[in-house]
């Protein structure tokens, strides 16, 4: 099967389900003015931009926090509020003004698009109340909650199978500080965690309060990263869903491997060395084989022939930056 010829999930009702409708990624030219990206098939929830011939910060932007608040996922700063960014979400994509970090002029950039439940709604079901806009068929969810400070609080996240992977974002300055993008992977169980802005291996503590997410809440401790008094706080929620999305392991042989079985072709595969210190790599089908970008640094797209390339029903590993000898590597991937 060619990578032009996706495979069919099917939803909750048994209908189907069609991949390109829930995520999307879309390369554009900035022209440094106001400009609509219109190429989806669907209303975008959570827009994820990065600069591919310029060197500048992820913009991180979800309709849940609202249009104009910025994130980047290499930087622990707090959100702001930025009027020329991201200024709406709509029926087909986003509107956006003169911001150099996604459309400054002549500049190339990739933006990577999931479609949630749109409007957000509240959710009691945990110890904490959640806002939450989920697409229960994709397996993704975006939710923002307020820390208590209470060891073993629970929240929401409005899937009806358990998160596999979860990224909490501290969204203000608790303790006089900015936190750190916290990520729970569920290969590396409940006891351990890494940060989406900093190249270290996974590390051990109590984030999760050493519970697994249920198919209705994930726990929290009392760190202010994830759960402080006062804090406002973001959350991502992904599992797999067949013939759609996978979050899965592999452990590296030094040289070529493909890593396949995942039951479609991939458009967006993130990798992440486990037992090694490596950036967050990703890479995407749209912008073409070997080409990385970092989830936690800056840099421009690197082309070097040693990285991912895609190929039918999973990816192929090309050098050590993605195979590093004996090491396990984390991978999300989505079709």
């Amino acid at each position: 099967m060619g990578l032009g010829k996706r495979l069919i999930a099917t939803d909750a009702a048994g209908g189907p389900f069609v991949n390109t409708d829930n995520f999307s990624p879309v390369i554009y030219t900035g022209n440094c003015g106001t400009q609509s990206i219109s190429s989806l098939s669907f209303a975008p929830d959570f827009v994820w931009v990065k600069g591919r011939t310029i060197d500048t910060s992820h913009n991180v932007f979800d309709s849940v926090r609202g249009a104009t608040n910025y994130l980047a996922s290499d930087l622990t700063s707090a959100e702001v509020a930025v009027s020329n960014a991201l200024t709406s979400f709509d029926s087909n994509g986003w509107t956006m003004g003169s911001n150099p970090g996604m459309n400054f002029s002549s500049k190339t950039y990739v933006g990577w698009c999931w479609k949630a439940g749109g409007s957000a709604v509240s959710n009691t079901n945990g110890t904490i109340t959640s806002t939450v806009s989920a697409n229960v068929d994709a397996g993704f969810s975006i939710g923002i909650y307020n820390g208590n400070s209470s060891a073993g609080a629970t929240i929401a996240h409005g899937l009806t199978a358990a998160p596999e992977l979860l990224i909490v974002k501290s969204r203000n300055t608790i303790g006089g500080s900015s936190k750190a993008w916290t990520v729970y992977a569920a290969p590396l169980g409940n006891t351990k965690y890494f940060y989406l802005n900093a190249n270290s291996q996974a590390q051990t503590y109590n984030f999760w309060n050493n519970t697994d997410p249920t198919t209705s809440v994930f726990s929290v401790s009392s760190d202010s990263n994830v759960n402080g008094t006062g804090g406002e706080y973001v959350f991502y929620a992904f599992h797999s869903v067949a013939g759609y999305q996978k979050i899965g392991t592999y452990v590296a042989n030094t040289s070529g491997q493909d890593i396949t079985g995942l039951g479609f072709n991939p458009r967006f595969v993130l990798i992440k060395n486990i037992t090694g210190s490596a950036a967050w790599r990703i890479f995407d089908s749209v912008r073409g084989d070997y080409k990385a970008l970092y989830a936690n640094l800056t840099n421009t797209e690197d082309t070097s022939t040693g990285y991912v390339s895609f190929i039918t029903d999973g990816f192929r590993l090309n050098g050590a930056d993605s195979n590093y000898g004996g090491n396990t590597f984390l991978y999300w991937a989505i079709a």
